[in-house]
């Protein structure tokens, strides 16, 4: 196609060996649009469903545990009278008795007064002849209270006379067992006033003679009076 035109495969006066790349620039400008108005639209549908059967199997409930717990506070009512309206009620019913066991029977004492009109006729019997009955009579005595005065007991007299013989009576040996004893000694002294204490003499490592002997040279001194000792002094040795 010829033509001036940039999107013309060969413009006019070319040659048609030239390639040219053309480049546009495209620079985006803001656009502000105002509010969207949406107007109200009517719609209205319908279906048609048709229900197929639907077959389960058996539902399986797992084991539930639930602890609850609740608090109730009661408040007062107060409720008018009871209006109870007149109920016919038809009862029938079929009471059939088991085998009853029960204890022994008790007859109370009863009173019977019987007044017997009797018109005796000649009576031609044979001898009677009677036999061995045997009885069993089991009586139930029931006792009522009895009230009594208060009883008077008289005076007695006991004389009782006692006579005991001592026999022999031979134990064995006396086992005493170990005894424990606590005793607790409460003293109170006394003031005591004695005499002046006389005390004698006293001899240490006393003895009836004793003699004493000094020999060689020394310069010991033995001195004896008014005694059964004696001292025996010999070479150099003072005696006195």
């Amino acid at each position: 196609m010829l033509g001036f035109s940039p999107l013309a495969s060969a413009p006019l006066g070319d040659d048609g060996a030239v390639s040219a790349e053309i480049i546009y620039l495209l620079t985006a400008v803001g656009i502000t649009t105002g509010a969207p108005s949406v107007g109200a639209s009517a719609l209205d549908q319908e279906h048609n469903l048709s229900l197929v059967a639907i077959t389960t199997g058996a539902p399986v409930i797992g084991a539930a545990s639930i602890s609850e717990g609740g608090g109730i506070v009661a408040v007062a009512i107060t409720t008018g009278a009871p209006v109870v309206g007149n109920p016919t009620i038809a009862q029938d019913q079929v009471i059939v008795a088991n085998s009853l066991t029960t204890g022994s029977s008790i007859v109370l004492p009863s009173t019977l007064v019987q007044d017997h009109s009797l018109a005796a006729a000649n009576i031609n019997a044979e001898p009677p002849v009677i036999g061995s009955p045997t009885v069993s009579e089991a009586t139930g005595a029931i006792a009522l209270p009895i009230t009594t005065g208060q009883p008077s007991v008289g005076t007695s007299s006991i004389s009782q006379t006692h006579n005991i013989n001592a026999d022999g009576v031979v134990s064995q040996e006396p086992n005493v067992s170990l005894s424990i004893i606590t005793q607790a000694h409460q003293l109170t002294l006394v003031v005591v006033v004695t005499g002046n204490p006389v005390v004698g003499i006293g001899h240490i490592n006393a003895a009836q003679g004793r003699a004493v002997h000094i020999s060689d040279r020394s310069y010991n001194v033995a001195v004896v009076s008014n005694s059964i000792n004696r001292a025996i002094v010999a070479q150099a040795n003072k005696a006195a």
